[in-house]
């Protein structure tokens, strides 16, 4: 996951763990890698927006 998502693997294992919580870039690159949305819902993002 640290490899693919080019996340740091210790801060991702302190992650999955519950050991740390992600900041918004470590959320955005491990939602691109799984093809997943990990935002809440109901936070009205414009996922269309580039910048």
């Amino acid at each position: 996951m640290a490899a693919g998502s080019g996340g740091n693997r210790q801060a991702i294992a302190d992650l999955l763990a519950g050991k740390s919580w992600p900041d918004v870039a470590t959320i955005a690159s491990l939602a691109h890698f799984t093809g997943t949305s990990l935002w809440p819902h109901g936070t009205n993002i414009d996922w269309n927006r580039t910048h």
